[in-house]
């Protein structure tokens, strides 16, 4: 069994580093993580690092901010990233960073769900970073069918 963490549980064990005005620098831990754990996970596969595949769901807020600062970071080992925004913006320091990265971005719309949904399939690694610790209720529309 995999443990995890409550959404409560990590706002209760965040609040005192963004009441410290530390947000950024979660931000920057978290991604790095998560950039690590990807790399893990591919070389426990064995696959190449450079020119894989990956694919982030990204939604407007931090969670997405942490996806696509992962992907830039990934971007700079050489891996191939694709961004795919599940709502009208993104973390805009983020997605200032996959760009510069060399990352693609595509907005999901009602119209390209499908295609989007074949094209992340066949990335190496998909990292969700659609809804954080914030969100209420489950995914809906486009985004349902893409996830």
């Amino acid at each position: 069994m995999i443990s995890a963490y409550t959404g409560t549980q990590i706002r209760a064990a965040e609040q005192p580093f963004l009441t410290a005005g530390m947000g950024a620098v979660l931000m920057q831990r978290a991604s790095h993580g998560l950039a690590n754990a990807v790399v893990h996970e591919l070389k426990s596969r064995g696959r190449r690092i450079y020119g894989a595949s990956v694919a982030v769901l990204a939604g407007k807020g931090n969670n997405g901010g942490d996806g696509l600062f992962a992907a830039s970071f990934l971007a700079a080992r050489g891996m191939r990233t694709t961004a795919v925004l599940t709502a009208g913006e993104a973390h805009p320091e983020a997605m200032a960073a996959f760009e510069r990265a060399g990352g693609r971005v595509h907005l999901l719309t009602d119209a390209n769900a499908s295609q989007l949904a074949a094209d992340v399939a066949s990335a190496d690694v998909v990292i969700d970073a659609v809804l954080g610790t914030g969100a209420h209720g489950g995914l809906r529309g486009a985004a349902a069918e893409l996830v």
